[in-house]
């Protein structure tokens, strides 16, 4: 069951986006309510054809005294002089598919019909035909055995792309089954049920900025420095318009002058952040009003429902997908009062929610608990006169969602003293300038919710010492209290 049950789901955002648009629609419209969604949905659920439950494939004929199989087989052929194995296809436009076979000379004994992945399905002696579902496999390995006698093959099933998408309503949607305590002889133990629904969000963002320099100092040692650069620019460029003799000259003379450098590397960082969080929560309780008496498992035991809850359906052809679009109403209501119709609920819908409740059942109260994979045992409660024992179990469901983006832009320039220096036309010293912009985004989502069960009790016979059983329901995150007692 989802626990995402106050927004629109993305699913069905993305069908009222595909379903709904019309030519008269504008930015300026107001945003679509409910109602209009699922009404978009329904409308245009019967534009998609959907296909037929079942389609059953006629197989071919099996011999149950020779083995032989006529029909739906896999063939070898010889294609450019190598063998191919060709595995028979059929179509079905159906949702699930059933694989059919006659059969023939099998008056005396019975045949054995397997599907791997599937499972198994007989036919006795005498009849003319076996059939299994095999629902949405597209490839199928099966087997007939007759006696001795056994035929392997194979069948691969081409089925539509897309089964169908639309929406319906379930009248009541249950969330929590809620388990009043065994009762003291005042009828005042009692259980609160709160459901609690969090939405988190969280922003954050991130600049760096880095700038650094690295450069030859000049101005400690300017002769020097300054024709050094400047005779081995210059040879440099001699070299290359093919004047090697005046280049070998100029190297020459700066020998004679030597040099006197100092690297210099400066640099600077920079960064900031910001992070903005954001928490929306919605909080339900159930319990009977103060001052009414209790009337114990079976009877004041309460369903947490959803009324009319809205859900959006897609099939892929592989999976079917299921998702809350919305509800009208978190409803609260006792099993006695669905069973007097006070909760106001079609008879159908009111008797699903009570069959939830073992203790509804006609074991009532002494219902096997222990015996129910659907609970598990915890450790009891010991119950004394004249103390009152409270007790609470929660259960709490997160999930967290991180998404982290980071760019980062770097640029470096190279200046070189030239030539032109001399005259006030370039750098005159050489450096390197190397700066670094990068820019970081985190994106981190949290969804929670949480269940918790608050026991208040009194012992349950004035003047004794008695006991709680205390069984976890896996199903609704509730916790179920029994009396031990025979």
């Amino acid at each position: 069951m989802s626990t995402r049950l106050r927004h629109i789901a993305v699913l069905a955002a993305v069908m009222v986006a595909a379903f709904a648009y019309s030519p008269l629609a504008r930015a300026e419209d107001p945003p679509m309510s409910l109602q209009e969604a699922y009404a978009q949905i329904k409308s245009n659920e019967g534009k998609i054809p959907v296909p037929t439950p079942l389609q059953s494939i006629d197989m071919g004929t099996f011999d149950a005294s020779t083995g032989e199989f006529d029909g739906l087989a896999t063939e070898i052929v010889v294609i450019n002089g190598k063998p191919v194995r060709l595995v028979p296809h059929a179509s079905v436009n159906a949702v699930n598919a059933r694989l059919v076979f006659t059969l023939r000379n099998n008056a005396t004994r019975s045949v054995r019909l397997s599907v791997q992945g599937v499972g198994l399905a007989f036919a006795p002696a005498g009849r003319t035909s076996v059939s299994i579902n095999v629902g949405r496999l597209r490839g199928v390995k099966w087997s007939l055995t007759a006696g001795l006698k056994t035929h392997l093959d194979e069948l691969k099933i081409d089925r539509p792309r897309m089964i169908g998408a639309g929406a319906f309503t379930i009248p009541a949607l249950p969330v929590a089954v809620v388990y009043d305590p065994p009762q003291n002889t005042a009828g005042t133990n009692s259980v609160v049920y709160r459901r609690s629904t969090s939405l988190g969000l969280s922003l954050g963002f991130a600049v760096g900025k880095s700038t650094s320099t690295t450069m030859t100092d000049i101005a400690q040692f300017p002769v020097p420095s300054v024709f050094h650069q400047q005779l081995e620019n210059a040879a440099a460029l001699e070299t290359l318009a093919g004047n090697g003799t005046t280049a070998f000259a100029l190297k020459e003379i700066d020998k004679f002058i030597g040099k006197a450098e100092r690297h210099i590397t400066t640099k600077e960082d920079a960064t900031s952040s910001t992070r903005r969080a954001y928490t929306f929560t919605e909080e339900q309780t159930c319990t009977l009003d103060a001052g009414v008496r209790h009337l114990g498992p079976g009877h004041s035991d309460i369903v947490a429902y959803l009324r009319n809850a809205r859900m959006v359906w897609l099939d892929n052809g592989f999976t079917t997908y299921l998702q809350l679009l919305g509800f009208d109403t978190f409803d609260c209501v006792t099993i006695d009062q669905l069973r007097s119709g006070t909760a106001n609920l079609d008879p159908a819908a009111a008797n699903a929610l009570i069959a939830l409740d073992p203790f509804a059942s006609p074991f009532g109260p002494k219902a096997p608990l222990a015996l129910d994979p659907r609970y598990v045992s915890s450790p009891g409660i010991g119950l004394l006169p004249g103390i009152l024992v409270t007790a609470n179990y929660t259960q709490q469901l997160l999930l967290a969602n991180g998404q982290t983006e980071s760019s980062a832009r770097t640029v470096t320039d190279d200046l070189g003293a030239g030539l032109l220096s001399l005259v006030g036309l370039a750098p005159s010293e050489s450096k390197q300038a190397v700066s670094t912009l990068s820019v970081g985004t985190t994106l981190e989502t949290t969804d929670t919710t949480t269940v918790s069960t608050t026991l208040t009790a009194r012992t349950l016979v004035a003047g004794l010492r008695t006991e709680l059983a205390v069984f976890y329901d896996r199903v609704f995150g509730t916790i179920a209290f029994q009396d031990p007692r025979p």
